[in-house]
């Protein structure tokens, strides 16, 4: 592993050959390209680029930035960061700061319908259709005599 220039990530930008630097680090994700979740596109969209801003913004798991380690290639040339750390974690502070991307829905409890509503009322329809289905006005059969 050695150290690349920018302008030599620049030129692997293709479906064939897929080269870009997150945090200083050049990743060859080639292979991966039909495995991404989040489809090739996603991946080509920053070919040869540095994707380190949407890389972070996406919000990987770490299992996903352990697993883009056997794609490494190299160090772009005057990174001046750790060439053996990884980008670093956020404090709990950071991250209570930070606004959730989804948020529970909160309920009212006063929106909600009631027992009766909800369970009383179909029950009594119920009932009286099933009342009126059997207890109906019958059809009294005509008299043939008269």
């Amino acid at each position: 592993m050695g150290d690349l220039s920018a302008a030599e990530v620049a030129k692997h930008k293709s479906a064939t050959d897929c080269w870009f630097i997150i945090n200083g680090k050049v990743y060859d994700v080639t292979n991966f390209l039909v495995d991404h979740p989040g489809g090739e596109d996603a991946l080509l969209a920053v070919a040869g680029k540095d994707a380190s801003q949407d890389f972070e913004e996406v919000g990987h798991s770490d299992s996903a930035k352990e697993q883009m380690e056997q794609f490494l290639v190299g160090f772009v040339e005057g990174y001046a960061g750790d060439k053996d750390s990884r980008p670093a974690k956020r404090s709990a502070v950071e991250e209570e700061e930070e606004e959730p991307v989804m948020r529970p829905l909160a309920i009212d409890p006063a929106d909600r319908p009631s027992v009766f509503l909800k369970y009383v009322v179909p029950l009594l329809l119920l009932c009286l259709a099933f009342a009126l289905q059997f207890f109906g006005k019958k059809k009294i059969p005509e008299d043939p005599s008269s």
